[in-house]
């Protein structure tokens, strides 16, 4: 007999709470893999329709293309949201009013340099926030892998295990670290760092403070993978304002509400409504 969904649940918060980070292996089919890197494409060729002309919207390196709130630009992104691979652990992390914060697909090319510095998310006051254990998770990203990243130095996620129990020393906008980072810049890895080995259709959770940042990749393989950024319905939203009306009307009830499509007559209690049902 297999582990029953509770069992399974609890093993997650298990590395949740020791490592910072779940690693979902098979979180999505070959079927929906497929789609998202479809979708992942299309996002690409339509990116000046979903960002603005702020710098924070602009490619980031040579080496890299970035489409923010993704999900607006293709359906097969928006399903993503509340992919039934990932959403019962989102809940259980996060509680019955999380809410979808922005979205993002990436490319990442070829590069003999580490493709992102070490950082945490969120600006300098997230930084400076460190959940007592039992707490409930406050924002967290998932990153869903769509290519091949099963070996070392592919543009692979990097983390330090345990670093979501660290308050760095300096609280700044950029969130980077000087410590591990020094390291990067000798071509070392900083003391217990992971670089996480991944398949496509592995998801990966994690939340603001884990140190982590994006190793070289030197397979001459092209990268692409898709994150959600997720909090509570009272988190303002970080890619967009409003989700297009079009996009809105093709998104399903549950969508809608984590989302925070709430309608014009909202109640104060339609934050707190339950997404699984």
């Amino acid at each position: 007999m297999g582990e029953s969904p509770e069992q399974i649940l609890g093993s997650r918060r298990e590395q949740w709470n020791q490592n910072g980070y779940i690693h979902i292996r098979k979180a999505l089919s070959a079927a929906d893999v497929e789609r998202a890197l479809a979708g992942v494409d299309f996002a690409v060729r339509q990116q000046e329709l979903v960002r603005t002309a702020h710098i924070s919207y602009r490619n980031d390196q040579d080496h890299s293309v970035r489409v923010r709130n993704a999900a607006a630009a293709s359906p097969a992104l928006l399903d993503l949201v509340d992919h039934p691979g990932v959403l019962p652990t989102l809940v259980d992390l996060l509680g019955p009013d999380l809410h979808v914060l922005g979205s993002e697909a990436f490319v990442r090319e070829g590069g003999a340099a580490p493709l992102e510095e070490w950082h945490t998310d969120g600006g300098a006051s997230l930084m400076g926030i460190v959940l007592d254990p039992a707490s409930r998770a406050l924002q967290l990203k998932v990153q869903y892998f769509l290519t091949d990243v099963g070996r070392p130095d592919s543009g692979n996620f990097t983390v330090i295990p345990g670093s979501h129990r660290l308050r760095p020393e300096r609280l700044d906008d950029d969130c980077h670290l000087p410590e591990p980072n020094s390291y990067w810049r000798r071509g070392e890895m900083p003391p217990n760092a992971v670089q996480v080995l991944a398949e496509p259709g592995d998801a990966v959770v994690f939340p603001y403070n884990l140190w982590h940042a994006v190793a070289p990749n030197t397979r001459g393989l092209t990268r692409r993978s898709v994150i959600i950024r997720y909090g509570h319905l009272w988190c303002r939203p970080l890619d967009f304002h409003r989700m297009p009306a079009d996009v809105v009307a093709a998104m399903s009830e549950r969508q809608r509400l984590m989302f925070g499509e709430l309608g014009d007559e909202a109640h104060p209690t339609d934050f707190y409504k339950l997404v699984m049902r």
